[in-house]
């Protein structure tokens, strides 16, 4: 984070890592250790997973751009500009106290699927379970269903949790809308939500 200019396409993509990370760790799962190496290339950097059944092992960084004040603006994955493959999230929506603040999105240069990350805020007085895996995404003109999702099953009271939901699509732009249950009264809809994820200038 320290090393990214603030604002820019290469801070997005770092903010992104962040919360996937503490909705995954949140979850349970444990994350494959990655390791940066050169390969011999000047100005590149690899990260492989080291997990066998990864169709996609490895990333390559390159073609780094620096601001005014040296912090890295922009930079390659797999050949493609950052800001192409990452979303920022718009305003934090609050509705009958469940608040939900897209944290960005990433499309996957490697299987062509975008992963959603929000955070989701229980103010109510009672549990609330989100439909992650119900959630949907209007991307390039077309809407989608989740593939997966994951994160806490149920938010008590004052608590919040990091969630990802994952679609077959390509532009990590759009809308995002997930539903809030009240699972005090049964379940049934509490809210519904329609973010707006944006790429970065």
């Amino acid at each position: 984070m320290p090393l990214t200019s603030p604002g820019s396409a290469a801070r997005a993509y770092i903010n992104y890592l962040v919360a996937f990370t503490d909705a995954e760790t949140s979850a349970g799962h444990t994350l494959p250790a990655g390791r940066f190496t050169s390969q011999g290339k000047p100005g590149t950097l690899t990260e492989c997973d080291n997990v066998p059944e990864d169709p996609h092992p490895c990333a390559e960084f390159s073609n780094f751009h620096l601001d005014g004040h040296g912090l890295i603006s922009t930079f390659d994955i797999d050949g493609q500009p950052v800001r192409t493959v990452v979303a920022v999230g718009g305003p934090a929506q609050t509705a009958s106290g469940v608040t939900v603040q897209p944290m960005g999105a990433y499309s996957d240069t490697g299987n062509a699927a975008v992963v959603v990350a929000y955070k989701v805020t229980n103010e109510t007085s009672g549990t609330v379970t989100m439909a992650y895996n119900a959630a949907e995404m209007v991307s390039g003109g077309s809407q989608h269903d989740t593939v997966g999702g994951t994160g806490p099953n149920t938010l008590p009271p004052s608590v919040s949790g990091m969630f990802l939901a994952q679609f077959s699509a390509q532009d990590p732009a759009g809308t995002f809308q997930v539903e809030a249950d009240y699972q005090a009264n049964g379940g049934g809809p509490l809210a519904h939500f329609a973010v707006k994820l944006i790429s970065p200038a």
